[in-house]
């Protein structure tokens, strides 16, 4: 006899996250490139493309969810459990679990555990000045503005904002990682 297997809401996404990644060939998506920016070497970036690098679940259970990816699942983590977040290259797609107060140090918001989850998105740019070319623009549309970019405690570059329904996005330069020729996201 089989057992169901209940997953909670926030898992069920990822995985339709990296199913529909996985499953849709490239280049199925909107073709429309969207606005563009212009860095100081006059390279063109686009403004929010359609892609999603980092799923991040904050936690209050870290040592739990970290336990449960990476050793209910087996699922490799490339990264050191003691810094309270843990990146799993999930094929172009990186999924990561943070300690909710590590979390909301980095947003510079207290966060509780009592929400069913806390995930943020993330788009990691190529410079800083990607990123303060992006939140001018994202400033400009309208969107609440969390955290103006700034250097990060990890190494990095970052801001957050927020999309109309809450939802916060980071976006982020971050000088450990690494992009492919197709413009994915390469974990050190």
């Amino acid at each position: 006899m089989m057992k169901a297997i209940i997953l909670p809401v926030n898992l069920v996404c990822i995985i339709a996250l990296v199913l529909q990644q996985t499953i849709l060939s490239p280049g199925t998506g909107a073709k429309d490139s969207g606005p563009l920016l212009t860095t100081s070497s006059n390279k063109n970036i686009q403004l929010m493309k359609p892609k999603i690098n980092i799923v991040t679940i904050g936690t209050p259970h870290f040592e739990k969810m970290l336990s449960f990816y990476k050793d209910s699942l087996g699922w490799q983590t490339k990264a050191d459990a003691k810094s309270g977040i843990a990146f799993f290259d999930l094929s172009g797609l990186v999924f990561a679990v943070c300690d909710l107060k590590v979390l909301g140090d980095d947003i510079r918001q207290k966060l509780n555990g009592t929400t069913p989850s806390h995930i943020t998105l993330a788009q990691n740019l190529s410079s800083e000045d990607e990123v303060k070319l992006a939140f001018e623009k994202i400033a400009k549309s309208g969107a609440r503005i969390v955290k103006a970019p700034q250097k990060a405690d990890w190494g990095g570059f970052s801001g957050y904002f927020a999309d109309p329904d809450g939802n916060l996005w980071e976006i982020a330069y971050n000088p450990f990682f690494h992009f492919d020729k197709n413009d994915n996201l390469i974990l050190p």
